[in-house]
């Protein structure tokens, strides 16, 4: 997709393929899992434009529709604008449930998602994990969040 950008990957974690042609970098941990995912634009967003869409919360909507595709349950707990990288974003908490193939059980996960409109670019950060675990490993999301560096607007 054209975005050039570095993250910290902690120790422990591993780094795998992305599964689906728009997640350009998965980090996973157990049940945790950390992806970047990259999407076009219908047009070039200004930061100025990225910031009034982030504090207007026409993002939120997005976060349950990604999460509902996959999952049930699914519910915001918490909407913030904040920034990736200099970068206007929107961070969205959430909450759901999720049934893996291999039994009929419901888990309990909670996820952030934050929105980052990088000029011709919607980048998704997404980071889940069971919901029992999420208070110890939040940090580590946020950590990793704050490492992320997007090179090509350092280079002008």
């Amino acid at each position: 997709k054209g975005l050039d950008f570095k993250l910290m990957v902690p120790q422990g974690w591993k780094v795998e393929e992305g599964n689906r042609p728009n997640i350009v970098c998965k980090l996973t941990s157990g049940h945790n899992y950390f992806m970047v995912i990259v999407r076009d634009n219908i047009t070039f967003i200004s930061r100025n434009m990225a910031k009034e869409i982030c504090e207007s919360g026409e993002l939120d909507s997005g976060a349950i529709e990604e999460v509902n595709d996959r999952c049930v349950d699914s519910k915001i707990l918490a909407a913030s604008n904040t920034e990736v990288d200099t970068y206007p974003a929107r961070l969205v908490e959430t909450q759901f449930k999720i049934k893996y193939s291999w039994t009929d059980k419901l888990f309990d996960f909670k996820s952030y998602m934050w929105y980052v409109m990088y000029e011709d670019l919607m980048i998704c950060i997404l980071a889940s994990g069971p919901e029992q675990e999420f208070a110890r490993t939040s940090l580590r999301f946020h950590q990793i969040v704050q490492s992320l560096v997007f090179f090509d607007h350092y280079e002008r």
